[in-house]
């Protein structure tokens, strides 16, 4: 019975190389992702409507940084963020009196459409990530096939 073998010289200096790459590549995705999380930032922040502000203060941009992947993390904190982008499909009703002093008994409020700031430019700003990283890829010599969703 025979054995096939395989003898792999220079696996070690691969592994280096590969790791190598990737902490560059991070490096270089750092910097060109800062812009384009502010910019997002920048663009949700002056679309949401001002009543009392909280939408706009609630938008908060958290960093992650290891040796080999950097994460921009945007999220609205604001305690109805999620209710004003996806909306209430039913009709609202309200009892009590209102921060103008009139007061209401089973009153409609109606429906509440969906706001749709911040995800369409969650997903239009993610694409223009995905792009940046496949550029700098390109950039460092790997080949790249497909199109990030």
């Amino acid at each position: 019975m025979s054995t096939a073998r395989f003898n792999i010289e220079g696996l070690a200096a691969f592994k280096g190389d590969f790791k190598s790459l990737s902490m560059t590549l991070t490096i270089e995705a750092e910097e060109e992702l800062k812009p384009i999380a502010n910019a997002a930032r920048d663009e949700m922040y002056n679309a949401y409507p001002v009543y009392t502000g909280n939408l706009r203060k609630g938008l908060r941009i958290s960093w992650k940084k290891s040796p080999t992947h950097v994460t921009a993390k945007i999220e609205n904190k604001a305690p109805h963020a999620t209710i004003f982008e996806i909306g209430v499909a039913e009709t609202r009703h309200y009892s009590g009196t209102d921060k103008l002093g009139r007061h209401y008994m089973n009153a409609s409020r109606g429906m509440m459409p969906p706001g749709k700031i911040f995800i369409p430019r969650m997903i239009k700003y993610r694409r223009k990530f995905y792009a940046l990283v496949r550029d700098i890829m390109v950039r460092r010599g790997l080949i790249v096939t497909g199109e990030a969703a």
